[in-house]
């Protein structure tokens, strides 16, 4: 095969396809003549996305293995998903599964000698890598490469001495950065702990005895439920009237405006029903538990139900009620999806002390979420900053700057 070659015009470095620096000859595992051999079997599902590094493996037979664990893998090997390669689900292949058997939905990459296992993992892990390959996938029906694809992808090849020094600042560095994230990952998991015990404090009916437990069915004899117009007809979907789904629920309190919106037509011709503004949202399908207020008339899915402002219930304290009751019952379907439906949320039971009582709960619980919602933000931006290091390192790396 011919070597093709070219030099990158900012470091010097020759640049060079994948294909010329790993081997072309990866061996397969015959199940046929092995059918009691047993191995440690990778399947793109094993990679953490985080971390990029083999998680777990399953212990596979030869007779009954999956038609896709075929390709045997050694020690140093880098592996690259071929399916969704927006993802990055790369790893090395560490010592303990040498000779153990990954899918053929990875292009097993095996550097040559003008090429170390680290340089050609982090040369996948770059952006620049991460881009090329996603690029390859657009506008196809699957989100897929090929291995021959993946192998064409061009990368810069210093000299090994090069490579070493490079890889082993990388590594340092990339070390002090998963450092720092999983101090802030628990901080954050602090912050949503602090959170639930302050709502079981506040909310379990054992810890307020004193309080009166009712049902929801005993608050609201109708819990107006939302529909879908059929999907088939646009013109259900091109009018003006504001019509929620539970991605409008995401990261707000008052919903005054949505993603989609109905006609007149589609009103009339699905089950949906108007929601008063001022009326609080409680999804209770597959994503159980969020809620919202309507900041104008609106309609909603058949996932959110719809709770009037009442004499009797504070609609402020049901929007921490609602989901720890939920939280305490909620049941899974057979995909282990939650869920509940309309007789559920009827049943479900709350302490409900009067009134007053009810704004004071509430006023606490506001501060708690306030406080645990900031640090939860603040952490969320630091580990945002924290990625954008990490692709600044591989920027650096690749561009002869480390």
């Amino acid at each position: 095969m011919k070597r093709t070659q070219s030099q990158d015009r900012h470091t010097g470095w020759p640049t060079r396809p994948l294909g010329d620096v790993v081997e072309t000859e990866i061996s397969t595992w015959n199940t046929g003549s092995h059918p009691d051999e047993e191995k440690q079997y990778i399947e793109i599902a094993s990679i953490d996305a985080a971390s990029k590094t083999i998680a777990r493996t399953h212990l596979v037979q030869g007779r009954t293995a999956p038609s896709r664990a075929r390709t045997i893998v050694h020690a140093g090997d880098v592996l690259v998903a071929t399916t969704r390669p927006n993802l990055n689900a790369v790893a090395i292949v560490p010592q303990e599964l040498d000779g153990q058997v990954c899918s053929t939905g990875f292009a097993v990459l095996r550097p040559t000698e003008s090429m170390t296992s680290k340089w050609l993992y982090w040369s996948v892990r770059s952006p620049a890598f991460v881009r090329t390959v996603s690029d390859l996938v657009v506008g196809a029906m699957y989100p897929a490469v090929t291995d021959k694809q993946v192998r064409s992808v061009v990368i810069p090849v210093p000299p090994v001495l090069n490579q070493q020094r490079i890889v082993a600042k990388l590594d340092e560095q990339m070390a002090a950065l998963d450092s720092a994230e999983k101090a802030l990952a628990e901080q954050q998991a602090a912050g949503l702990a602090f959170k639930r015990a302050a709502l079981q404090n506040t909310l379990d009916p054992v810890a307020h005895s004193d309080w009166p437990v009712v049902t929801v069915g005993q608050l609201y004899q109708s819990i107006p439920i939302g529909g879908t117009p059929p999907r088939g007809v646009a013109a259900y979907f091109d009018g003006s009237f504001p019509w929620v789904s539970i991605a409008d629920m995401n990261n707000t309190n008052l919903i005054t405006d949505t993603r989609e919106h109905l006609s007149e037509s589609g009103i009339k011709n699905s089950n949906v029903k108007l929601v008063r503004a001022g009326s609080l949202l409680f999804s209770f399908k597959l994503t159980v538990g969020k809620v919202a207020f309507a900041g104008v008339d609106l309609y909603t899915n058949e996932a959110i139900a719809a709770f009037e402002p009442i004499p009797r219930a504070n609609l402020q304290y049901l929007r921490y009620a609602l989901p720890f009751a939920a939280d305490l019952t909620t049941d899974s379907n057979t995909f282990g999806a939650r869920m509940l439906n309309k007789e559920k949320i009827s049943s479900l039971s709350i302490p409900l002390p009067g009134t007053a009582e009810q704004r004071r709960v509430t006023d606490i619980l506001d501060d708690i979420s306030l406080y645990s919602d900031r640090v939860f933000e603040s952490v969320a931006s630091r580990l945002e900053l924290l990625r954008r290091l990490r692709s600044r390192l591989l920027n650096a790396a690749f561009s002869g700057e480390v």
